[in-house]
């Protein structure tokens, strides 16, 4: 028996790969699940018994509609422990008695070395701990020799973290190891974290100057803008991103369909709604605002112009000597050098050559570009917010 992991950043693609691998034909006895619970939200919604085994439970409520609904029917033993240097988690199948001690509820072992125990080399047990760690998920099911190919394949169907990558990017940050004795991060952490995956995964992968095939752009490509909605409109209310993602997901599909291409969404809503119903957990009328808006978002990608929008690296080099003269102009004689203000004058760029900000205008994009800039740039907004407002208004006059 060989053992094969899938890590993921939602658990609703956890939650499918799951129910595929059953599906394929792979028992409950054989798949087990971790996933970071950063809002403790899920193992409220857990039954707990007292025993040494993680209870049989049931998810009932609000969370009946999200990712984690079904999940205690497939799996052997779902259930809320918390894991020394992580924190809440929820788990489930075969790989849960190398968590548990004494009861429900406390981890003895750690997760390093339940996935050592569940044959994972301990050089990538430490990656995959490290990744629960930070918020997401793993799937580990054991396989006879031959079916380990068609595990693979089913995992690689979602689109799973590619680990040592995602290890490279926390190392360029100064991570070397898991650490069992390390702070647990908190959801809010967590949600940041996360969305810092979304943005290097699309600068990495993705070239944003070309919308012309909706099949070469999938869901992960729009996953950052979507995570900025849940976190604009929902983080306070308690969620987590994982209740809002299939609204997401099933906006983006009805963008992507054929069928709908040239329906407005007053036209398009009954027939969503019939089969979001038939097919979905969660009433429509919770969730249709989030479809409405991953429509919106997809739908306006591919609707612009793209010789208007087709802003490469090349072009910003063709505007910078403007930026340069603005520089000299007004910030020659501060304390801060042109390659200071650099940063700001490309994030002002970056702004101006985004689909989701074309027809905004400064006073209504300022906001969201402020929290924007808090998040990933060093250097206070009031200090260079006048520089990314000059390399915004420089790209608007050019693209008229």
């Amino acid at each position: 028996m060989k053992t094969v992991v899938g890590m993921f950043d939602n658990l609703s693609d956890a939650h499918e790969v799951v129910e595929d691998l059953m599906d394929a034909g792979f028992t409950r006895d054989d798949i087990s699940l971790v996933a970071r619970d950063r809002g403790s939200e899920y193992g409220t919604h857990l039954d707990q018994d007292t025993g040494n085994e993680v209870a049989e439970s049931t998810a009932t409520g609000a969370i009946a509609g999200g990712a984690i609904g079904g999940l205690a029917g497939l799996l052997v033993g779902l259930g809320a422990l918390t894991i020394p240097g992580i924190g809440p988690v929820i788990a489930a199948g075969p790989i849960v008695a190398g968590l548990t001690g004494a009861g429900i509820g406390a981890a003895a072992g750690g997760i390093f070395g339940a996935l050592v125990g569940w044959g994972i080399p301990e050089s990538e047990a430490e990656l995959y701990a490290e990744g629960v760690r930070r918020g997401a998920t793993i799937v580990a099911v054991r396989a006879p020799e031959n079916r380990v190919e068609r595990a693979v394949e089913i995992i690689s169907d979602y689109d799973p973290v590619d680990i040592q990558r995602r290890s490279s990017f926390w190392r360029e940050e100064g991570w070397t190891s898991y650490d069992p004795g390390a702070e647990p991060l908190t959801a809010e952490q967590i949600d940041r974290e996360l969305s810092r995956y979304d943005r290097y995964d699309v600068q990495s992968d993705v070239d944003y100057g070309e919308y012309e095939e909706y099949e070469e752009y999938d869901y992960d490509t729009f996953a950052p803008f979507f995570r900025e909605h849940y976190q604009t409109n929902f983080a306070n209310q308690g969620y987590a991103y994982d209740r809002y993602d299939p609204a997401y997901r099933y906006g983006y599909t009805l963008a992507t369909d054929e069928r709908y291409y040239d329906r407005d969404w007053n036209a398009l809503e009954p027939e969503a709604r019939r089969q979001w119903e038939s097919e979905h957990q969660g009433a429509w009328e919770e969730f249709k605002d989030t479809v409405r808006h991953a429509w919106q978002e997809v739908t306006s990608a591919f609707d612009m112009d793209d010789d208007e929008y087709d802003y490469d690296e090349g072009q910003y080099d063709t505007l910078e000597p403007s930026f340069r003269r603005h520089y000299e102009t007004n910030y020659r004689t501060s304390d801060y050098a042109y390659n200071q203000h650099q940063p700001a004058y490309r994030y002002g760029y970056d702004l101006a050559t985004d689909y989701r900000y074309r027809d905004r205008t400064w006073e209504e994009l300022e906001p969201e570009a402020r929290r924007r800039w808090e998040e990933i740039n060093e250097g206070t907004w009031e200090e260079f917010k006048a520089s990314v407002r000059h390399g915004w208004e420089e790209v608007k006059r050019t693209l008229s």
